[in-house]
Order: C-alpha cells, then sequence, then structure tokens
C-alpha cells in the first residue's frame, strides 16, 4: 500500500551523472581519458532541493550504495513514518541514462498506511518538479495511493452521477411522459442511448429485460437534454403557403436538406 515508483529517461546534461575527464601522461605523452562518476552528488543533492519544499519537518539519511552499482537509498524519517526512497540508474550508448525513482513508506503506527498521505503526494510531486529540470521524460510506473484514490473517487462520482440522472428522469417524466427521451427534439441522444442499451445488453445479458436507455446517456448528454435541448409537438402543421413554399423548394432540384430545415424551422415547442 503506498508504493511509488516513476522513471524518468533522456537527461539533457549527461555530464550531471557521469563526467569524461582527459589527463595528461608525462611518461607516454598522451592524454589518458578517465570518466568520474558523480551519480551520488546528483542525486544527494535533488533531495537536498526538495527538502525545504515538504509539508512535515523531516530528517534525510543517506543509507549509501545499495544492492547494486549506481543504486543509490536515502530515508526520510518524520513523526510517523520512515520513507525509503531509492534511485536507480542505468546507462546507455551515446551518453544516454535513465533513473527510476521508487519510494516505499513504513509507517510507525498500525493502520496508518490505510489513510491518504499528503506527505508523500507531496514527495513524489516535488521530486518529479526536480527532476524534471534535468531530464526530458517523465513516465508513471506504480502509484498505489492514487489508485486507491480513484477507486473511491470514481465510486462516488457513479453514485452521485446515478443520482443525477434519476433526478432528470423523473422531472421529464412528469412533464413529457415516460418515453420522453424519444421525444422530438432529442433524436441525436435517442439514437445514442439506442446503441449504447444495446451494446450493453451484448456484454451484460442480465440488462437484456432492462430499459437501459437512461444509463446509456452520459452525464453530458443529460446535461445538454436539460439546459440547451427544445422539445417540439410531434406534429408540423403547414399553412397553405408554406406547403406552396414547401412544394417549390421540392421541384426546383435543390439537396433535401433544405426541405429538411425549412420543415424543421416550424415545429412548435411543447
Amino acid at each position: 500500500m503506498n508504493h511509488v515508483k516513476f522513471m524518468f529517461n533522456r537527461i539533457n546534461n549527461y555530464d550531471l551523472l557521469y563526467e569524461d575527464i582527459m589527463e595528461g601522461n608525462q611518461e607516454w605523452g598522451e592524454n589518458t581519458k578517465r570518466v568520474e562518476d558523480h551519480t551520488k552528488e546528483y542525486v544527494t543533492q535533488v533531495m537536498k532541493d526538495i527538502m525545504p519544499n515538504l509539508l512535515n519537518k523531516s530528517t534525510l539519511k543517506c543509507l549509501g550504495c545499495l544492492e547494486r552499482i549506481a543504486n543509490e537509498v536515502f530515508a526520510l524519517e518524520t513523526d510517523s513514518a520512515e520513507y525509503k526512497i531509492t534511485f536507480t540508474i542505468d546507462t546507455f550508448q551515446n551518453k544516454d541514462a535513465r533513473i527510476i525513482i521508487d519510494i516505499v513508506p513504513k509507517y510507525i503506527y498500525e493502520g496508518i498506511e490505510k489513510c491518504y498521505d499528503r506527505y508523500l503526494e507531496k514527495l513524489k510531486i516535488e521530486i518529479k518538479k526536480r527532476m524534471n529540470v534535468d531530464w526530458k521524460r517523465c513516465d508513471w510506473l506504480i502509484d498505489e495511493p492514487s489508485e486507491a484514490l480513484c477507486t473511491e473517487l470514481y465510486s462516488e462520482f457513479f453514485k452521485l452521477e446515478n443520482r443525477i440522472r434519476s433526478f432528470v428522469s423523473r422531472v421529464l417524466t412528469l412533464h413529457l411522459g415516460v418515453d420522453w427521451l424519444s421525444s422530438c427534439g432529442l433524436e441525436k441522444y435517442y439514437n445514442s442511448a439506442i446503441q449504447l442499451s444495446e451494446t450493453f445488453k451484448q456484454k451484460v445479458l442480465e440488462l437484456d429485460d432492462i430499459n437501459a436507455e437512461l444509463i446509456s446517456l452520459t452525464l453530458e448528454s443529460v446535461f445538454e437534454i436539460v439546459f440547451k435541448c427544445k422539445v417540439y409537438e410531434n406534429d408540423i402543421v403547414l399553412s397553405r403557403a408554406e406547403y406552396v413554399q414547401l412544394e417549390k423548394i421540392l421541384t426546383s432540384g435543390k439537396e433535401n436538406e433544405n426541405a429538411k430545415n425549412f420543415i424543421l424551422k416550424r415545429r412548435k415547442n411543447c
């Protein structure tokens, strides 16, 4: 729980990690190249740079290079937890590099790991912001706190969406009848809902004997129906003059779209 892992690729200046130093050889009279390793210095500076921006007072400890080469490990201690931060650096040809940051908290109090960790949220964001200065690309790999938060929030959003749909359906049913979605003027939403409803029923057989039109509408469509759409009477009555005008449009050889627009403009609101 609360494991965070992200990765950076394509460093702007490779010398921040490894620097080629040319040295003269008096004995042979030739220059020799020596590679100076700055990886520990670099990641240590990153951690020092973010310390003033963290939420709580904390103590930074450098645990050293553990388990493998270029694998620098730090510990951030707060009143309630210890955060183990590992920087794993890999290099490739043409002076390209990758660095993976792994953050694993260990909480002092039992059960606290189930709570949202604001310190961890701030920590990962500050590291990302600082590293983005030196690297071209950041990829998120693992973010358990965000996964848990999204799961909880989506559940609440889903409940709210259903309540909105239910309220809108009750109001429109009262004013337009039970088949309000098939009202004249809502054709676009009706056709979309029918298509999605059929798709849902193919995937979930239990919906086959249920009217799924309402749950097939997106919340955006529901709001458009309520605040933007107009509903018209089913029958369109033309006057004699309008009928003559429509006949001229049809016999003139013009596109059917002109006749359609002529008729639609003469619809009456419910």
